[in-house]
């Protein structure tokens, strides 16, 4: 006896199709799902937000700009990292939160190489215009708040390592500097970012941004999750009273990330 015809569940099909782009381009709005899938926008608003409440995608806070949580096999060269998945659905209502609270802003990094990562940030959400259109660019670890927090507060068979390849890649001179920040850092409990850096970025090599910046880890067991940042302008530091006040703040934000990433997980 034959089996009868099976119809495809369109609705899912549509879901897949939007995922199958997400992971194709890494990232995109509303607008631009609309322009490659040609889904209507209010079709693409039902998807989403379904897929989201399943932990599928993401929205950025920052951008808007929606990423896949999980990859589709077509697509594992780029896959998604869930770790990070994880961390920003802890991270992200903290950053809306900071927004309300203080007017300089913060970034989510995690380490990517000599390098960290912007996976998230709450620029846009703040009256300070600095570089906005950072999600997924890069900055270096040795000269950076956040990639000398990062240093000082990984794991030590980490840290030891890093420190071999940062050896190899930059001269002697910066290489001893950094070594002798990492104790100052793991004392005080946060980095500052180095004289020698400017706010560049990979995407944005000359940027100088004339800010201030420092960073705290967020930790997960006895791994770096990632680092989070506070910025503010150069001038204004005398103001307010030095970075004091400042530290005191990113503390809580640091910790209310951690103890909601570790609930979570």
């Amino acid at each position: 006896m034959s089996q009868p015809p099976v119809k495809e569940i369109r609705a899912l099909k549509r879901g897949i199709q939007v995922m199958d782009e997400l992971c194709r381009t890494g990232a995109g709005t509303l607008a631009e799902l609309n322009r490659t899938t040609g889904l209507s926008k209010s079709t693409l608003r039902r998807i989403l937000l379904t897929l989201e409440n399943g932990n599928m995608v993401r929205r950025g806070f920052d951008d808007g700009r929606y990423r896949a949580n999980v990859h589709l096999p077509s697509y594992t060269h780029s896959s998604p990292n869930p770790q990070v998945a994880r961390l920003l659905q802890a991270a992200n209502p903290v950053l809306e939160e900071t927004s309300n609270q203080i007017i300089w802003p913060s970034d989510i990094t995690v380490r990517d190489g000599l390098y960290m990562k912007i996976v998230e940030s709450n620029r846009s959400k703040t009256p300070l215009h600095i570089n906005r259109q950072e999600i997924g660019d890069r900055v270096e670890m040795i000269s950076t708040a956040a990639g000398r927090a990062y240093i000082a507060f990984c794991p030590a068979a980490e840290q030891t390592r890093l420190l071999g390849e940062i050896e190899s890649s930059y001269s002697d001179r910066i290489v001893e500097a950094v070594k002798k920040e990492l104790q100052v850092i793991e004392t005080q409990g946060y980095a500052i970012r180095g004289p020698e850096h400017t706010g560049n970025t990979i995407l944005n090599p000359r940027l100088v941004d004339k800010l201030s910046s420092i960073s705290m880890p967020v930790m997960s067991d006895s791994d770096v999750a990632c680092c989070v940042n506070l910025f503010w302008p150069n001038a204004v530091t005398e103001e307010l009273g030095g970075i004091s006040l400042m530290v005191k703040f990113l503390s809580g934000v640091s910790r209310k990330i951690e103890t909601r990433l570790n609930e979570n997980g």
